[in-house]
């Protein structure tokens, strides 16, 4: 099929319905169901409960081939998909390797599009600058623009060239901001010296270089750009990405975050998205497809909304689907991607300070604090948070049999910092290990007030500090000689860190950011 002729012959119902795309195939099932045998759904976010069979059954009920959209910042790795995890985007920043960069990207594209997944909430592009950040960190490559572009470009690349649609996101820049975008919406004080030198030139940088065929617009306000609106809503905002020479597909971020609930009202914010300029919107799971889908067909119908910008908007999609759908990656070597994962996450672990001291800590009798974050079971609209069933405890035990292990809670009670002082009292080498992991809603990606004050009484003793997530969360820590950083915050991450406590790797990584 011609995509690019396909237009000629569409009734407005269906090139409307290549500009929505909808949330998750088991949300209003039979509605959307139903809108996608009509056509007019162009594309569906898959979640991670959605199953290949599900994704291929509803590519199959469409008449009009969809775009099926997932995020990878850590690879192709949601529940049901099968997929490989890999760290976080940070630890690219730390090897600071394009071809790593590249195959990143190549990786999670094969093993996406052999799910059936064609189309890449990522990479985030954002700029690392804001140390403390709960929306950014280690999502992002660097706190360097330069880096930030770089890696971001070859990342793009990898996906690209196997048959990915991307959308870079957040535009125009998260990375100042120390809120999180889930929760209220993010505004840039910045200058516009600042602005056109830190988050302008990341896509400036990415539309020369990786030729990018999509850009994910955030929640996000720059006042000197537009006093009222988020980019989301605003033309203003998103018109220099247009000036840069974009010519990519331009998707607004989830319109069920409450970054933006509170700027107008639902029918208002999908007809002001429009008017921003958006070719694609993802809507909001709290909604049904058919409500959302006929605020934009209303906002056409009442001129709001131009004929002419559907059709464009509509071949732009189309086009770009004609494109991605002629392209045929090989199937994806499972066994290489997942050795490849767990040998990124190892070389990318990154040692800061007296090296040394982790050759002191295998030989002598030493004392590991664990402290661990242990969340319920939550499934919520936007993110599944899963309890911690990982064994951090018995591996450190299982490999340093010298050493006594205590495992504490990363909010500690009083009793657990009581016992774990008093254990203290006993070791003149300390190990701490402590996760500060990363999770919409949470507010925060820093350490507990609770673990930081147990620091402190302890820090005469801690001769090596390992973070397992954001290493900005080191800022608040006192001086030891020696720190490490794990980009990984699963199971990998902690066997990588083990790994090289033991010797049996080698870090390689150099931090990227700074505070």
């Amino acid at each position: 099929m011609n995509l690019n002729k396909l237009l000629e012959t569409m009734p407005i119902e269906q090139k409307i319905g290549q500009m929505f795309m909808a949330r998750g195939l088991k949300f209003f099932p039979d509605e959307t169901a139903d809108m996608i045998e009509k056509g007019l759904i162009g594309g569906m976010h898959v979640r991670d409960n959605d199953t290949a069979e599900e994704v291929k059954t509803a590519q199959e009920l469409s008449p009009i081939p969809m775009f099926m959209a997932t995020d990878m910042e850590s690879g192709f790795c949601g529940a049901n998909f099968g997929g490989t995890r890999f760290g976080f985007q940070m630890g690219l920043g730390a090897l600071a390797c394009e071809k790593t960069a590249y195959e990143f990207g190549e990786a999670g594209a094969r093993e996406a599009k052999a799910f059936g997944v064609n189309f890449v909430f990522g990479p985030v592009v954002d700029v690392a600058n804001e140390p403390a950040s709960p929306f950014v960190n280690i999502r992002a490559f660097s706190s360097n623009p330069a880096e930030t572009a770089r890696l971001a470009a070859a990342v793009v690349r990898g996906y690209q060239d196997n048959g990915m649609i991307v959308s870079a996101k957040h535009y125009p820049g998260a990375g100042r901001a120390s809120v999180d975008n889930h929760i209220e919406p993010i505004i840039l004080e910045c200058s516009p010296d600042e602005f056109s030198n830190v988050e302008l030139f990341v896509y400036r940088e990415l539309i020369k270089k990786a030729e990018l065929s999509g850009v994910m617009s955030g929640h996000i306000a720059v006042r000197h750009l537009d006093g009222e609106n988020i980019a989301t809503l605003s033309a203003k905002i998103t018109a220099p990405l247009f000036e840069m020479g974009f010519k990519g597909l331009l998707i607004t971020d989830s319109l069920a975050m409450k970054g933006i609930k509170g700027s107008a009202s639902s029918e208002e914010i999908f007809v002001k998205a429009l008017q921003a300029g958006h070719n694609i919107i993802l809507g909001d799971y709290n909604l049904s497809p058919r409500e959302q889908f006929n605020y934009m067909f209303n906002a056409v119908k009442n001129g709001d909304i131009s004929e002419e910008q559907v059709d464009r908007s509509a071949a732009k999609v189309l086009a770009a689907k004609n494109r991605i759908f002629s392209m045929n990656p090989p199937l994806p070597d499972k066994v290489a991607i997942q050795l490849a994962a767990k040998g990124f996450t190892t070389k990318s672990v990154t040692i800061s300070g007296d090296v040394a001291q982790i050759e002191k800590f295998r030989s002598g009798r030493n004392l590991i604090v664990v402290a661990r974050e242990k969340l319920p079971p939550a499934v919520i609209g936007e993110i599944t948070m899963e309890s911690e069933d990982s064994d951090i405890s018995g591996i450190l035990n299982q490999n340093f049999p010298h050493c006594e292990v205590a495992e504490i809670s990363d909010i500690p009670s009083p009793a657990e910092i009581e016992q774990t002082l008093d254990k203290a009292l006993d070791y003149d080498f300390i190990l701490v290990v402590a996760f500060a992991k990363i999770h919409s809603y949470k507010g925060t990606a820093d350490f507990s007030n609770q673990l930081l004050a147990l620091v402190r009484g302890i820090r005469k003793r801690i001769k090596i500090f390992a973070v397992i997530g954001n290493p900005f969360a080191a800022r608040e820590l006192p001086e030891s000689p020696c720190r490490m950083f794990i980009f990984d915050q699963t199971e990998t991450g902690e066997q990588a860190l083990v790994k090289v406590l033991s010797g049996q790797a080698e870090a390689k990584g150099k931090l990227p950011i700074s505070w």
